[in-house]
């Protein structure tokens, strides 16, 4: 699988906030540098500067701005800047859900931070662990096989297969075949949102049937698609109905309905041909 895939599906945040990170951290060093070091010589001169440069921009990015802010926050915080780049990717996600005409990728909008771990770990082959681990129902190998057959993820697994349209080809791994099927983005619940909490349990049931020990307890699977569609039927526009025109009683001795019925009946003939002019 692709590491772009793998991004996505982790719900990294895109190349321009990475950049911003990146820089935030360079300002972070450049502070606590001693004051005859080079750069701190010269990003004081250009902080004095009343010239515009591009480092008077970079200090006035958004997410430098916000952990500065969080540097006075009571209690105080171990690394305020961490602390801004996890609010700044928050309200990436929390902006695309909070629109419903704006196109929501998958990989990053339906999902919490449990439910993609076990997304992330299924896609490349770290759930079951490899090499296979012994399972809780006996089996010596666990791996992504046996949980197909697996008495702790067979209801799952039927339930999941019984939601499948068209089913998945032998030769590939259910849940593979469900994350295939994913869309690219979210204009509309489609088919996928009816078997996407069940996938989601599955892979819940997977990792606690693989674990030595006892996973937090989990209520609803999928409760932000859930939540999504809900306030997608909410929101939807109601098409007004066409009312078809009255029908008219027929009227003893009108000629019109004979007239039209005639019409009907007479064979269509094709247009005459137009000879070709020589144009020479």
């Amino acid at each position: 699988m692709g590491v772009v895939y793998i991004a996505a599906l982790a719900a990294l945040p895109n190349l321009f906030t990475r950049s911003r990170a990146l820089q935030a951290k360079f300002f972070r060093r450049a502070e606590t540098l001693p004051s005859d070091s080079l750069i701190k010589a010269l990003t004081t001169q250009l902080d004095l500067s009343k010239e515009k440069t591009t480092w008077g921009e970079l200090r006035r990015s958004v997410l430098w701005k916000k952990a500065q802010l969080l540097k006075e926050h009571q209690p105080r915080l171990k690394d305020p800047l961490k602390e801004a780049y996890v609010l700044l990717c928050q309200k990436e996600i929390d902006m695309q859900l909070a629109s419903v005409n704006r196109l929501v990728t998958v990989a990053r909008g339906f999902a919490n931070l449990s439910e993609r771990r076990h997304l992330i770990k299924w896609r490349i082959a770290w759930l079951p662990p490899t090499p296979s681990v012994e399972c809780q129902c006996g089996a010596i190998k666990g791996n992504q096989n046996h949980m197909l057959i697996c008495p702790a993820t067979i209801t799952l697994v039927q339930k999941l297969w019984s939601l499948m349209n068209p089913a998945p080809p032998p030769e590939v791994h259910l849940i593979d075949y469900d994350l295939n099927c994913l869309p690219g983005s979210f204009k509309s619940p489609g088919t996928w949102c009816d078997w996407w909490p069940c996938l989601l349990a599955l892979l819940r049931a997977v990792d606690q049937t693989t674990s030595s020990y006892k996973l937090p307890e989990k209520k609803a699977h999928g409760q932000i698609l859930i939540d999504l569609a809900a306030k997608f039927c909410a929101t939807k526009p109601t098409r007004p109905h066409r009312i078809p025109p009255p029908t008219q009683e027929l009227v003893p001795g009108d000629p019109l309905p004979h007239f039209l019925s005639k019409i009907s009946t007479i064979p269509r003939q094709p247009p005459p041909s137009v000879p070709a002019r020589n144009c020479a």
